[in-house]
């Protein structure tokens, strides 16, 4: 097994689903020696590893979402909070 996949925490699965896998990873997936590379979800039973490659678009956007316990210093506008937790956290406007 290769060090990438031990570092994916690929055990003893003996089928795992790759989805639009490029020619680049195409040698790491040979590798797997004892193992069935499925390309489409509807040849599976059951799933319990999955690879899924996507590719990254020139527009994007992205959230990031945190528990409210784990911010340290909330100084957002109060319409951007999302629930009461985090709207009660909010630093108070001076003046």
């Amino acid at each position: 097994m290769t060090p990438l996949f031990k570092k994916l925490n690929l055990k003893a699965q003996a089928e795992i689903l790759g989805l639009n896998a490029p020619a680049s990873f195409e040698p790491e997936l040979a590798a797997l020696e004892g193992v069935t590379i499925q390309r489409s979800p509807a040849d599976l039973q059951s799933i319990t590893f999955a690879l899924v490659f996507v590719t990254q678009q020139a527009d994007w956007s992205a959230l990031r979402f945190r528990r409210v316990e784990f911010i340290k210093s909330m100084t957002r506008d109060a319409n951007v909070a999302i629930n009461k937790p985090g709207k009660g956290r909010l630093s108070k406007p001076a003046g």
